[in-house]
């Protein structure tokens, strides 16, 4: 009898390691659906973006922060690609370029099929978002002209290395 009751006590364990996953694999197997990216920020088209931001993609799931890298968040515009860092928390991927970006500038960030969630589902497709930098310079005045006469007024005169905004 003590020999049936043992065999009994090691299939209950056995059944019960089983149904537990302790195999290994995925923290949700039956989870086959691709992540998307739910928003951007900057959001697509902006323009006048600050120069010194970090862009940003959220994802519709948490996703697994060792495939999110400089391989797979991507940042180009101007001369080509931007150097940066990529850190990625849940389900938030944020690419910080190693210096500010250009003026007036359009860039496109990208994120590959290389981008995985944590049940290791990859995004379906590239996702790429464009956004401009805005001209947060200042003119540099080339030229200064002015007259006077003894009287209160004056003509003053000016050119600068811009053409005037309404904005």
């Amino acid at each position: 009898m003590g020999k049936l009751r043992n065999l009994a006590l090691i299939l209950f364990v056995a059944v019960f390691i089983t149904a537990c996953g302790a195999g290994g694999g995925s923290d949700n197997p039956g989870d086959t659906t691709a992540p998307t990216v739910s928003s951007t920020s900057p959001a697509n088209g902006s323009a006048d973006v600050a120069m010194n931001s970090s862009i940003a993609a959220t994802f519709s799931k948490g996703m697994n922060a060792s495939t999110i890298n400089g391989t797979t968040f991507t940042l180009s515009g101007g001369s080509g690609s931007i150097s940066g860092t990529v850190t990625c928390s849940d389900s938030t991927a944020t690419f910080t370029p190693s210096s500010n970006l250009s003026y007036s500038t359009t860039y496109t960030a990208t994120i590959t099929t290389g981008a995985k969630d944590a049940a290791g589902n990859a995004v379906a497709s590239n996702y790429t978002w464009n956004f401009t930098t805005g001209d947060f310079t200042a003119p540099l005045i080339t030229l200064l002209a002015g007259t006077s006469t003894a009287s209160t007024t004056g003509t003053v005169s000016w050119t600068t290395n811009e053409a005037a905004s309404t904005r």
